[in-house]
Formats: C-alpha cells, sequence, structure tokens
C-alpha cells in the first residue's frame, strides 16, 4: 500500500514540475518576444529645448526636417560667430559633430582660421535670411549675410550660401561636408 501511495505522489509530483517547467518555457519565451519587439521598434521622441523654435523628432534611424534646419543654425553660429576669445572653442563644439572621415581636414582649417581671428583681432556674425533642405538627402542650404570686423574696421557685408551635408548613424548626426559658395 506504502509504494502505491509513494507512486502516486511521485506521479504528482512529476505532474507539478512538468506544470512548472512548461510555465517557466512559456515565460520565457513570451520574455524574449516582448524584448525582441521593444528592440525592433522605431521610436519617435518629440524634443523641444529653451532655444529651439519648432518641435522636432528624432528617432533610431531618422531625423526630421526642422531637427536638420535648426541643427544647421546652430552649426553655423558655432563656426561663424566667433570672436578673439572664443574662437578655438567654439571650432573645439563644432567638431564634436563632425564626421571622422571630415574631422582633420576640417579641424586644419578652422584652426588656421582661428589663429587668423586672433591675431588680426577679427569678430565674424553670420546672420541667415533663407534655408533650403533636401531632406531625403540630408542636405541643408543656409544663405545670410556675413558680417566681419577687423580691429575696429567694419568690412563690407557678403551674402553667402553655406552647404551642410549630414549622415545619422547609431542616434548621431554627423557633418560630412561643410562648404560656402558667394551668392553676391
Amino acid at each position: 500500500m506504502d509504494y502505491l501511495i509513494n507512486k502516486m505522489e511521485v506521479n504528482i509530483l512529476k505532474n507539478k514540475i512538468s506544470y512548472l517547467f512548461y510555465y517557466a518555457a512559456a515565460t520565457s519565451l513570451f520574455c524574449v518576444l516582448l524584448l525582441l519587439v521593444l528592440l525592433t521598434q522605431d521610436k519617435k521622441v518629440i524634443v523641444t529645448p529653451p532655444d529651439i523654435k519648432q518641435n522636432f523628432w528624432v528617432s533610431d534611424h531618422a531625423v526630421s526636417e526642422s531637427y536638420l534646419t535648426q541643427m544647421s543654425d546652430f552649426f553655423l553660429t558655432l563656426a561663424l560667430d566667433k570672436t578673439p576669445g572664443n574662437a578655438k572653442y567654439q571650432t573645439q563644439s563644432l567638431l564634436k559633430y563632425v564626421d571622422p572621415n571630415l574631422f582633420n581636414t576640417l579641424k586644419q582649417k578652422m584652426s588656421a582660421e582661428d589663429d587668423r581671428i586672433i591675431k588680426e583681432n577679427i569678430t565674424t556674425s553670420f546672420f541667415p535670411v533663407k534655408q533650403r533642405v533636401w531632406y531625403k538627402k540630408m542636405r541643408v542650404e543656409v544663405t545670410g549675410d556675413f558680417v566681419s570686423r577687423i580691429g575696429d574696421k567694419v568690412m563690407p557685408t557678403q551674402r553667402i550660401s553655406y552647404f551642410i551635408q549630414y549622415s545619422y548613424r547609431q542616434g548621431y548626426l554627423h557633418i560630412t561636408q561643410f562648404y560656402h559658395a558667394s551668392s553676391t
């Protein structure tokens, strides 16, 4: 009799262990599926910093058009609004966003400009007047008035178009090209 009771208890325990095993396997499978869904989702984050005028979004794989235009304004401020006191800081801040393939070339060019700004006591400013965006190509053209002063002498205003080409990889916006063409 004890043998039959023990055998029944063993069968009951086997059934309970089987149910627990299936429950654990189902729970693990559910967790894996949930993790896959979360990792493959393309999330958009709405960002509105205080000094930005429009909402824009940034996702894992893309950015909005307004993000490109506002970042272009920011980058042009770093590149073109300079004094002898802030030139090197502005350049270092801008270089954080430059693609590694362009980094050394742009660093050398901008460092030489910064040395000239300091040596000749130059102050520069850029006032944007219009923008064109090629969203799918991640390219922005900003046209504006470039004003400079050498010492106490104000130089003639120049209308210049700046072109910025971007790449967006792994959640980071990089400048891949940065150049200008005089309009007048």
